[in-house]
């Protein structure tokens, strides 16, 4: 997971493309992540969009491993 601040949708375009041909540079890096919604909040999972209530309590664990990867 990469964290950006909130920045115009034209940047957002420019950052990955800027991500697809140079790299992002040294990124911070952490097994977990936690946070607490200020707001209701969308994400997306294998391509399903779902959405949590304002002040639910969201948790990411990195699994390393967990996805084959053919290549």
């Amino acid at each position: 997971m990469v964290i950006f601040p909130h920045m115009p949708k034209w940047r957002v375009l420019l950052t990955a493309l800027r991500a697809t041909t140079q790299g992002l540079g040294d990124q911070p890096s952490v097994s977990s992540y936690e946070f607490t919604t200020l707001k209701p909040l969308p994400y997306q999972i294998d391509g399903e969009v779902k959405s949590v209530d304002a002040g639910t309590f969201v948790r990411i664990e990195c699994a390393p491993s967990a996805l084959p990867v053919l290549g």
